[in-house]
């Protein structure tokens, strides 16, 4: 274990200086002994294939990220059943690769998995629905939903003004995305009423 440990602490330098052909080879030799040590359905093991994940999507190898990340999520539904936290951040791992490949329908559906799982678990004033619906927000605004945008990230507004406070980093962030929002959403309008 500690020889694994050893391997994702050098993996990790190299992704934190974009050396990801490096830090994937050091997660993959990591998940092997994690594997040999732990057999296939452990924490562990997920959390490689998510380290890799992040790592081949970062790289833009979105397929081999997507791979890595239904891993880490059958591993997790497997471990903790369907509704636990680590299966909400599964599916926001795979939403955010979807987003990096411009696939922002898909993007939207695995955030929502995620927001469904966390409003169970949490209700509806916590940092992680926030992000979840902020999340949600942009990547409609990105497809070109601004109504449906809109929706979403006012949403995430008031969560992150009530938690955090209206003039705090996570409620200035939903702020100006909602305001960028709706002057897409004003130009849409405008241009439509003139054809």
């Amino acid at each position: 274990k500690k020889v694994a440990d050893s391997l994702i602490n050098i993996a990790d330098c190299y992704s934190a200086d974009e050396q990801y052909e490096n830090s994937i080879t050091y997660y993959q030799t990591a998940r092997e002994i994690q594997i040999e040590i732990n057999g296939e359905v452990h924490e562990n093991v997920a959390t490689c294939y998510s380290y890799l994940g992040t790592n081949y999507n970062r790289n833009e190898q979105y397929a081999k990220a997507m791979s890595c990340y239904e891993k880490e999520l059958d591993i997790y539904i497997k471990l903790f059943g369907e509704k636990h936290e680590k299966i909400a951040d599964s599916f926001v791992n795979i939403a955010y690769c979807y987003y990096s490949n411009s696939q922002y329908e898909n993007a939207i559906a695995n955030y929502q998995k995620a927001l469904e799982i966390r409003l169970e678990l949490y209700g509806m004033d916590h940092k992680d629905v926030a992000i979840c619906y902020h999340d949600i927000g942009m990547n409609q605004y990105w497809d070109d939903q601004y109504e449906k945008a809109i929706k979403n990230l006012k949403i995430a507004y008031e969560i992150r003004k009530k938690l955090f406070g209206e003039k705090s980093n996570e409620a200035e962030e939903s702020k100006n995305s909602l305001s960028k929002t709706y002057f897409e959403a004003s130009i849409k309008r405008n241009s439509s009423e003139c054809f």
